[in-house]
């Protein structure tokens, strides 16, 4: 503390301030007009740039829309398709247009700048947006398109001013990116009008008045301009004119005037930087998660980098809110991802970030020595609370998540390749089951560009023929007689390097491929089904296909065009897509049934599906996993689940099919269990379309001998 002779005496810096009051005083007849006048345009110059810096605002934001928009996987399938997926584009885009806090107007220009979807204020848009916004829009296409990001302006339609964003619509999983790498950038724009009501929500938020469009120039206004530097309208405001008010209620203390004065301008700063903050804050918040957003989450790796730091990365993808979004629309997905986003916040305690990436995708980030260990123990905790159901209101929806994590090491110097391999980490997930995690390592490259290849070549096998259909018989478990062909794909490559299905299937279900595969499965299957009238016809479905909220119309279109009954048609399902997606597969398998086509659970017994599941969805068939008729030669637990089985089946009215049947002792045991069908190699390997009537014929029971089989359905179809 210091002493009496060490603190400095305040009256000479009083005594000089008085002089210097009493001076400004003298002075004030003289200077009080000149600051007067100097205080307005000081006024008008600080409402000027508030003005530009609040309108550069608005523009930011909706670059920012653009560019969450853009960088989407369901975007890009949606809109590098040859036809747009317009349902897609209602639910992700259209109905947004109705909120005039986000965007109102909607469209998508393809390669060669045509639109080819477009929506305005919650309705399909009747007009060519790309006309009316005219150049201007064009030099914001030709700016996004060099620099692959989103760009943004004014421009002038009619006698409105919009605010545009545009971006180049890009994938974000390495399969999407090579699988559209060579095709025209399409992109996506979004505006919202300069209206009335949100110049005054500007003039609220900068303390101004009268802020209006006006013929042109004046003191207190600025000039907006287009991208292509041409004036299209200029923004007034009625000024306050401080000065004129200080000069009204001047005091003799001219020096408190001015501390006034200095702290008037102190708080009009201090709100500007607040103001300018919210707006950047916004701006790295993603809207409808509030958490950070991927510029926020680049920016953060980016200076954990800089520094050093050791710094593990994941990226999480929610499993089935695709049909979330599909069958309960728009809104409900978006309380998911606000739950998910929750649930995800309250577990994530030792880690340094929670992100949305946009979509159902979110990524997490740990800092530190520890990084790897904490970020671990958040995935498990997280996919842990994934497995339990979400309330949405009324509805209640499971959901899953696939993870990938990739740690910082020597040879990664930049934020895109840590978040690419994190992406890759989490396909491998996908393709393994999904509802895990996966941490990078180099041979996962190597199985990315695998993935890749075996796209690239089922692609070709399916351009030029070289998949085939071949089908394996289901026999009555007491006659031997043909009762049901199940129908297999099989890739006969003329190279010979043909892949098993459960290789290259994933990998279809993951780009969306095996939408096309399995219309030509079911397609090529019933085409040649109809030469073999007394047999019926099954056929696997794949959990991605029954996804498809347009499945079911596919279906009865196959089935009209190859002319097939849809009373000989039998469609099989995993135990595993019905329990994940439980509201979503009795909607989709209702509609199934209710077109005449029977129902097969398939791989029963793999230990999730229980009688009360069984008794919800009424299924035709019950078809036994082949791992538990193997195990039940042995084990006298599984040939009592079999038998119970088998019970319960019959009780709700079900056929029972036995699979994997391969010698005559587990054929045994399955008729004294009472299965009605066994299907596997002791009666027939799988068969080309040439094999199958010789085959039935050789099967077929002596003249005489009847079927005894107990499933009504299938004799009635024979």
């Amino acid at each position: 503390m210091p002493t009496t002779s060490q603190v400095p005496s305040i009256r000479a810096p009083i005594l000089a301030l008085t002089a210097l009051v009493l001076f400004i005083l003298a002075l004030s007849a003289f200077s009080q007009w000149t600051t007067t006048l100097a205080a307005n345009d000081l006024d008008v110059e600080r409402s000027s740039r508030a003005v530009q810096l609040a309108i550069q605002g608005q523009i930011f934001h909706m670059e920012s829309v653009a560019d969450d928009n853009a960088n989407w996987d369901d975007a890009a399938t949606a809109l590098y398709r040859p036809a747009v997926d317009r349902d897609f584009g209602w639910r992700g885009f259209g109905a947004v247009t109705s909120n005039e806090k986000i965007y109102e107007s909607m469209f998508a220009i393809d390669g060669q700048g045509r639109q080819t979807l477009a929506f305005e204020d919650g309705k399909v848009a009747r007009s060519d947006l790309v006309a009316q916004y005219g150049q201007p829009l064009q030099a914001l296409i030709a700016a996004a398109k060099r620099s692959r990001a989103s760009s943004g302006g004014l421009i002038a339609v009619g006698k409105e001013v919009r605010i545009v964003g545009v971006g180049v619509v890009t994938p974000t999983s390495e399969a999407l990116k090579a699988r559209f790498a060579n095709q025209p950038p399409v992109l996506i724009a979004f505006a919202i009008r300069l209206s009335p009501k949100r110049l005054e929500s500007i003039e609220k938020g900068l303390q101004l008045e009268g802020m209006q469009f006006q013929e042109g120039p004046s003191a207190s206004s600025i000039a907006l301009a287009d991208p292509l530097g041409k004036t299209i309208a200029f923004l007034g405001w009625r000024p306050s004119n401080p000065g004129y008010e200080a000069f009204r209620k001047a005091t003799p203390i001219l020096g408190l005037v001015l501390l006034m004065r200095l702290l008037a301008l102190a708080l009009v700063l201090s709100y500007s930087y607040r103001f300018y903050t919210e707006l950047r804050r916004s701006a790295l918040t993603d809207a409808l998660s509030n958490l950070p957003n991927r510029t926020s989450l680049e920016f953060e790796v980016t200076r954990h980098m800089r520094r050093g730091e050791h710094i593990s990365l994941a990226f999480l993808d929610l499993d089935g809110f695709k049909a979330v979004n599909d069958n309960y629309g728009h809104s409900v997905g978006d309380q998911l991802i606000r739950q998910c986003s929750d649930a995800a916040r309250s577990l994530a305690a030792n880690c340094t970030m929670v992100a949305r990436l946009g979509g159902d995708e979110f990524a997490i980030l740990a800092v530190g020595a520890d990084a790897d260990e904490h970020i671990a123990t958040f995935i498990q905790s997280l996919l842990r609370r994934l497995t339990m159901p979400f309330y949405l209101g009324e509805r209640t929806v499971l959901v899953g998540a696939s993870a990938g994590i990739a740690s910082r090491t020597p040879d990664v110097r930049d934020v895109g390749e840590l978040m690419r391999r994190a992406d890759i980490a989490m396909y491998v997930s996908k393709r393994s089951g999904k509802m895990q995690m996966t941490w990078f390592e180099p041979s996962l490259d190597q199985e990315q560009a695998e993935a890749l290849q075996i796209d690239q070549r089922m692609r070709e096998a399916l351009a030029k023929g070289h998949f085939e259909v071949h089908y394996q018989p289901l026999v009555d478990a007491r006659s031997g007689e043909v009762l049901v062909l199940e129908a297999l794909l099989r890739w006969n490559d003329p190279d010979g390097q043909n892949l098993a299905a459960d290789r290259f299937i994933p990998i279809a279900e993951e780009t969306g491929l095996i939408d096309q595969i399995g219309l030509f499965v079911l397609s090529t299957a019933c085409t040649a089904a109809r030469a073999w009238p007394n047999v019926r016809l099954a056929i696997n479905i794949s959990a991605a296909q029954l996804r498809n909220p347009e499945f079911p119309a596919q279906l009865r279109a196959v089935l009209a065009n190859t002319r097939f009954p849809a009373t000989r048609l039998e469609v099989e399902i995993t135990e595993t897509y019905v329990v994940q997606n439980t509201a979503v597969a009795a909607k989709v398998l209702a509609e199934i049934q209710a077109s005449g086509v029977c129902v097969v659970l398939d791989d029963f017994g793999t230990g999730f599906a229980s009688i009360g599941f069984l008794r919800q969805f009424k299924f035709d068939t019950l078809k036994i996993d082949r791992s538990l008729v193997l195990d039940a030669v042995g084990d006298e637990g599984a040939r009592a689940m079999v038998h119970a089985s088998v019970v319960v089946a019959r009780a709700l009215g079900m056929t029972v099919v036995a699979e994997g049947i391969e010698h005559e002792a587990q054929a045994h045991l399955m008729r004294v269990a009472g299965c009605d069908l066994l299907q596997g190699w002791l009666y027939s390997k799988a068969l080309t379309e040439a094999e199958v009537p010789a085959t039935i014929e050789a099967l077929s029971p002596a003249d005489g001998l009847q079927s005894e089989s107990v499933a009504p359905r299938i004799s009635l179809a024979s």
